[in-house]
């Protein structure tokens, strides 16, 4: 007989800084979003930031993006992005780039 053990992964938090419209706050994280449990649902006007988010969060699991020079806050040299995730206990995974 297997026996199969599922991990749930939930994303607690994401923090982001100088990617495209989320600059940042005193040299730290500009924009940072928390989730609950269930379900957690991002909204705004047009150029807002939503797909950002999501490009971010990518960034944060994979390491890739399409440019950086294309996601790096206009005058800004470096950025990077923080994922807090919980499967079995709270992971953090953080991801800094530069032009």
């Amino acid at each position: 007989m297997v026996c199969v053990r599922y991990i749930i992964l939930m994303i607690r938090e994401v923090a982001i800084r100088n990617w495209k419209s989320h600059g940042e706050k005193d040299g730290s994280y500009g924009s940072v979003l928390e989730f609950e449990n269930g379900l957690n649902v991002i909204y705004g006007v047009n150029g807002s930031g939503k797909s950002s988010v999501a490009e971010a969060i990518a960034y944060a699991l994979f390491g890739e993006v399409q440019g950086f020079k294309q996601v790096l806050r206009a005058g800004k040299r470096e950025g990077g992005v923080k994922l807090l995730i919980e499967a079995d206990g709270v992971y953090e995974i953080r991801r800094s780039f530069t032009e």
